[in-house]
């Protein structure tokens, strides 16, 4: 029986075999029950529900089906091309959330070698990609994909040597298939091809891929799937509605013109040697009909229209007041639209009645949900660049990524927050609540530089008390010596006998 330490208690580890006297023994020394079995006890949701399996059947992998339609990825992806709405919601985000990083690693590493490991990645990370403007080009993509497609979905490609990333790709997230391990309890992903013939591809056209260079962070979901679902999928139906509504409009306008029609009553004319009540009649009056519009037509263009008085009527039909409702109509469309992209209509230019107080408030909400898919973005570059330190021959434990203040105004806002996380912290320390190492974790770091305080501000505070005392004294006795000077030389007065 193998007993090892935990929290300065003795306790038994896990998986090993023990008496009746021992689990009363270790009972009085653990402050709560442990379960003496390890591994999952409950059922994944989707061998409930039953549309899902990870059993093997017949030699076929039943992968795990997402909530949502794989095929609505693509076509937001088109959309976000050419629709103006989602095309400046993605722009925004992609703006305003990547905003330059920083690497900092772990305490082991010094100062001089970890200015060498940044010139490494950045130097690297320049051919990583083919059109990418070096990392930050790439970051660009990665952000744009999180939002496209509710996930992101990266593969880093070890060199032929394995001394470096040779590449980064990004493979489309509706392409990824999930399968549950029961052995592993984990969800092993596969990569549907579509084609038997490829290397290493299954029948049913899937590819394993490697999880020690491939990984996929989904933004969002509430079940054991690990898809994540587009951001944008809320807006499709909208879409469709405003595709109707400009299909209508269309119509009206190529029918009847943006301002409306003019309507010309001819006197019907009688033409010499066709009986009225005749085939060639008609034809006549059709004829005469036509050449007349081509008449009208020519002299609309030239602002010139003429007729007989008595024998032509004109009359101009307006359109636009017949159509008022559809601008109600439309800005609530939109309203649905812009909820469905997560934007306030004010971030893209469409004023329904937004106040200055509520844009602030939209915007700093707005910073806020950046770090979702800035924290996604952060954990891809962190196990990229972790890889290719590694492959190169560095030594560290760990590294972590830290994205710059979105604007100006939220630099200064964290600015003040610390210098006021500070004065707390120093207070907290000199009245002898925390030490210096939790000082340190306070401010983001393992441990504090040093032992002691370089400066002790308590003596600081003490002598300079201590200054100000004795100026004071010194100065009260060059007062009183004034004071018994300036006494002497006036005249005693003389008193009467």
């Amino acid at each position: 029986m193998r007993v090892v330490k935990i929290l300065g208690l003795k306790i038994l580890e896990w998986g090993s075999t023990i008496s009746s006297a021992d689990t009363n023994k270790v009972k009085k020394v653990l402050p709560v029950s442990l379960p003496s079995t390890g591994g999952r006890k409950s059922f994944p949701s989707y061998y409930i529900d039953g549309e899902n399996s990870s059993l093997t059947l017949g030699g076929l992998l039943k992968v795990l089906s997402p909530d949502f339609s794989f095929n609505s990825i693509p076509v937001i992806r088109k959309l976000v091309k050419s629709h103006p709405i989602l095309s400046q919601a993605l722009n925004n985000i992609v703006e305003l959330a990547n905003t330059g990083y920083d690497i900092k690693f772990d305490s082991s590493v010094k100062g001089n070698m970890a200015v060498a490991m940044k010139k490494h990645i950045t130097q690297k990370a320049k051919t990583w990609a083919d059109t990418e403007a070096d990392i930050h080009g790439l970051i660009n993509k990665k952000i744009a994909q999180v939002m496209i497609s509710g996930a992101l979905s990266s593969e880093w490609v070890p060199n032929i040597n394995l001394d470096g990333i040779e590449s980064n790709f990004l493979v489309n997230p509706e392409h990824i298939r999930f399968v549950y391990n029961d052995t592993t309890r984990r969800h092993d992903v596969y990569q549907q091809v579509g084609l038997s013939e490829v290397p290493k591809v299954n029948t049913q056209g899937l590819i394993k891929l490697n999880p020690l260079t491939y990984k996929y962070f989904s933004l969002n979901g509430d079940t054991d799937l690990p898809y994540g679902y587009p951001p944008f999928l809320a807006a499709l139906d909208s879409i469709h509605l405003e595709r109707t509504m400009l299909d209508n409009i269309k119509f009206i306008v190529d029918q009847l013109g943006v301002m409306g029609f003019l309507h010309v009553l001819y006197q019907k004319p009688i033409f010499s040697g066709i009986p009225i009540n005749t085939t060639n009649y008609t034809k006549a009056l059709e004829n005469f009909l036509d050449e007349a519009a081509d008449k009208l037509k020519t002299g609309m263009k030239d602002g010139i229209v003429v007729g007989y008085q008595d024998d032509v009527e004109f009359d101009f039909k307006q359109v636009t007041k017949d159509i008022t409702g559809v601008k109600e109509l439309w800005d609530l469309n939109e309203s649905n639209l812009t909820s469905g992209v997560k934007t306030d209509p004010s971030l893209l230019g469409k004023n329904h009645g937004s106040t200055e107080t509520q844009i602030t408030v939209v915007f700093t909400k707005m910073l806020s949900q950046l770090k979702n898919v800035q924290n996604l973005v952060k954990a891809d570059l962190e196990f990229g660049f972790t890889l290719e330190l590694k492959l190169a021959g560095y030594k560290f434990d760990s590294l972590e990524i830290v994205f710059n203040p979105s604007t100006g105004i939220d630099k200064l806002k964290d600015e003040q927050s610390e210098e006021i996380r500070i004065r707390n912290s120093n207070a907290l320390y000199y009245d002898g609540i925390i030490n210096l190492d939790e000082y340190a974790r306070r401010h983001g770091l393992e441990k504090a530089d040093q032992v002691n305080p370089r400066v002790m501000r308590v003596q600081i505070a003490a002598t300079s008390d201590e200054d100000v005392q004795q100026k004071a004294k010194r100065k009260d006795q060059k007062t009183k010596a004034k004071r018994d000077a300036t006494q002497k030389k006036q005249p005693t007065p003389k008193t009467l006998k």
